[in-house]
C-alpha cells in the first residue's frame, strides 16, 4: 500500500504488529505551496492565494500530516491539540520515516530495517516556482502549518538519522588535508 493514505491510528497500531510502516516527510511549507500550485495548474482551484489561505481547501492542504496521521479528513481548530497527540502516537508506530531532502538516508534506513533498497522514482515532480507572500499571507500560512510543523519536528527528532561525530570529524579532516600544502 502506498500513496497519500488517510489512516486512523488504530490502523497504524494494528498494521505495525505485522508489517513495517514507512512514510516520507517533506518540509510542510514547501509541500503546502507545491500542493496549491499543483491544484491551480490542474484547474482544481483558482489562482488566488488569499482564497486558498482563508478557505477550507488551504487549511486541509496545509494540514496534510495532521489529517493523514490522525485519521480525520478535516480537523476543526478546537480539536487540533488532540489530533496532534493522536498523530504522534500513530507516527511512533512507523518503522521508517524518511525526509524528501534526504532520500539517500531514507533508502539507507529502509535497507537497514528491511534488507532491501527501494528505487526512488519521482513521478510527480513539478516545475519550481518562486513564492512571494505578503507578511500577512506568511503569518496566515504559518498559522495553518503549525500542526504539521509540530509533526515534522517530532518526526525529525525521532527518525532523522543523526550524523555521527566520527563522520563529521572524518569530513573535517578530509577538508583540512585538502587545504594543506
Amino acid at each position: 500500500i502506498y500513496g497519500h493514505v488517510l489512516s486512523p491510528p488504530a490502523h497504524a497500531e494494528t498494521l505495525s504488529q505485522r508489517y513495517g510502516l514507512v512514510t516520507v516527510f517533506r518540509c510542510p511549507k514547501e509541500r503546502a505551496l507545491s500542493n496549491f500550485h499543483m491544484a491551480v495548474r490542474n484547474g482544481v482551484i483558482p489562482d488566488c492565494i488569499e482564497t486558498w489561505l482563508y478557505g477550507p481547501v488551504g487549511r486541509r492542504m496545509c494540514q496534510a500530516y495532521l489529517r493523514y496521521l490522525s485519521g480525520k479528513n478535516t480537523v476543526p481548530e478546537c480539536d487540533q491539540p488532540t489530533a496532534v497527540a493522536t498523530a504522534k502516537s500513530a507516527l511512533a508506530q512507523f518503522s521508517v520515516v524518511g525526509f524528501l531532502d534526504d532520500l539517500l538516508g531514507f533508502q539507507t534506513s529502509i535497507k537497514s530495517e528491511f534488507g532491501v533498497t527501494p528505487p526512488m522514482p519521482r513521478y510527480n515532480r513539478a516545475p519550481s516556482r518562486t513564492w512571494t507572500l505578503s507578511d500577512k499571507q506568511t503569518q496566515r500560512l504559518e498559522e495553518l502549518l503549525a500542526p504539521d510543523r509540530e509533526l515534522y519536528g517530532f518526526a525529525e527528532k525521532h527518525f532523522r538519522p543523526k550524523p555521527s561525530v566520527r563522520s563529521e570529524n572524518a569530513v573535517s579532516a578530509s577538508v583540512l588535508a585538502k587545504q594543506m600544502p
